[in-house]
């Protein structure tokens, strides 16, 4: 069975782009293990992490995508995540700003059980306002 992400990458190859997955298995201690009696330390298991905290793929043709994959069942949380979350909404819109354009990537299957895709851009006017103040204070302080 493929993953949503496979099923991505697959569909950019198709339609002709070069592309690849960005996110990243890193360790993390495990909540619900104990430290070790002699020497403390705590079991690492792998998570995923994603690059910017949103991007699972980078996508070129014409231009350069950075691509969110979910199902279609959590494709309203992963949006308003980007649009809204203040540790990811600030890059979504420094990506945008640089000329990149940002997308969710999301599977469903449709009523013939087969999986389809539905592609929703992610615009700068979508981000929060509260973001956009942020980052544009950021670059004012920035300017040299």
């Amino acid at each position: 069975m493929q993953t949503p992400q496979a099923r991505s990458l697959v569909w950019l190859r198709d339609h002709g782009y070069i592309c690849q997955s960005v996110e990243k298995n890193a360790p993390f201690p495990d909540k619900f293990s104990r430290p070790c009696q002699v020497c403390g330390t705590v079991k690492m298991i792998p998570r995923k992490q994603d690059l910017f905290g949103f991007c699972d793929i980078v996508a070129f043709r014409e231009h350069m995508e950075l691509i969110q994959v979910t199902t279609g069942a959590n494709s309203a949380n992963r949006m308003g995540k980007m649009m809204a979350h203040p540790d990811v909404a600030p890059n979504v819109l420094k990506c945008l700003q640089a000329g990149a354009k940002v997308c969710v990537h999301s599977w469903y299957k449709n009523t013939k059980n087969r999986w389809e895709l539905t592609i929703r851009p992610i615009t700068e006017d979508m981000i929060s306002i509260e973001t956009r103040a942020l980052v544009a204070t950021e670059l004012a302080d920035s300017a040299f």
